[in-house]
């Protein structure tokens, strides 16, 4: 198989890959009523988070406490726990 234009090919045969931070997914499903957020989250075939540990390793150099996240001293490496 071939595909040769993206674009063409019917929305039905195509699955969309989205990265956002959590926060506006969380917004966006708040945003839907009950038969809408169920509707949407019963067609999420992967749901993966990941953790952006720059942004978590630079506040908890500032001094902010972030739970489930440490600093481990000695090698700085960002441990998510």
């Amino acid at each position: 198989m071939l595909i040769t234009d993206v674009e063409s090919i019917p929305a039905g045969f195509k699955q969309i890959i989205l990265t956002m931070p959590a926060q506006a997914w969380n917004t966006l499903l708040q945003s839907l009523d009950a038969e809408e957020r169920k509707a949407v989250e019963s067609r999420i075939e992967k749901r993966e988070l990941k953790p952006d540990k720059k942004a978590i390793g630079t506040e908890l150099k500032r001094g902010s406490q972030i739970p489930g996240a440490d600093l481990k001293f000695g090698d700085w490496r960002l441990v998510i726990a």
